[in-house]
């Protein structure tokens, strides 16, 4: 099960035994001919590291016909309480991030971290400064 909160500040980055907090972007996607999603809301949230791999994420979904999301700046946290019971999950998010003027630059960076010898996203295939540069000016 996950939650969404709606914050003004991110939890801090963490990790211990019990307890994972990342920093990242969450993509909320509104699907109207599916039941209401198991955070109670009329979205389906999905969360992502990085930028780049969110944005071309959402582009996509947002191409096909009645789809509607938004990319927001998050925290997703982790909750272990049993060695062998379900984590409790939570997506904390803030203001959204969808500009899209930037579209073109994000998707180039898309294209240089993808890696066919990996289904992770390679960040380290993108200038960091870039990276870093383009999300201050969208907000993250």
């Amino acid at each position: 099960m996950r939650r969404v909160i709606q914050v003004e500040k991110l939890p801090k980055e963490q990790s211990r035994e019990d307890l994972v907090i990342t920093h990242g972007y969450a993509v909320g996607l509104r699907m109207p001919w599916t039941a209401q999603s198991t955070c109670g809301d009329d979205k389906h949230w999905f969360f992502f590291n990085d930028l780049p791999p969110a944005w071309v994420f959402i582009r996509s979904a947002r191409m096909g016909d009645p789809m509607e999301g938004n990319i927001f700046v998050a925290a997703n946290e982790v909750r272990g309480k049993e060695p062998v019971g379900p984590d409790v999950r939570t997506l904390f998010i803030t203001e959204s991030v969808w500009k899209g003027s930037f579209g073109h630059e994000i998707t180039a960076m898309w294209e240089q971290g993808l890696d066919d010898k990996s289904k992770f996203w390679q960040s380290s295939h993108v200038s960091k400064k870039e990276l870093e540069a383009l999300t201050k000016r969208l907000g993250g």
